[in-house]
């Protein structure tokens, strides 16, 4: 793993420049635009996963990394909640949870979810709806 962390900051860092500061405007950015907002503040970051999937089809191994952030406020919070681009699951913080109304958790969320430091920094963070 020292490897692949080592290589991703080779390459995506110090040659392309993505520092985690542009990665997480750049994530702002797209929520923003996606969700019509005009502000999101990060409070915390949760461990980072690297994934490594291996595609029958294509006879190779593709290697994720995933980097995971918790918002301290968001504007228009009301509207977001409303949002109907996506659907939107009220999800425990328990691990063992693999799927909800019959859609299947994605394995790095189970991931982060068997960490209690990660369970400590979501149970910390709550936002609220201004009225």
């Amino acid at each position: 793993m020292r490897n692949y962390k080592r290589k991703y900051k080779e390459e995506y860092e110090n040659k392309m420049g993505y520092t985690k500061d542009k990665r997480i405007q750049t994530l702002k950015n797209e929520f923003l635009k996606t969700f019509n907002l005009s502000d999101v503040t990060i409070k915390d970051e949760l461990e980072p996963i690297f994934e490594l999937k291996y595609s029958k089809s294509k006879g190779v191994y593709t290697l994720y990394y995933f980097e995971n952030y918790v918002a301290k406020s968001v504007d228009k919070l009301a509207d977001l909640i409303k949002q109907r681009l996506y659907d939107q699951k009220i999800m425990p913080l328990d691990s063992s949870i693999t799927n909800i109304d019959g859609i299947d958790v994605v394995s790095n969320i189970t991931y982060l979810l068997k960490s209690k430091e990660n369970i400590e920094v979501l149970n910390n963070n709550v936002l609220y709806i201004d009225k």
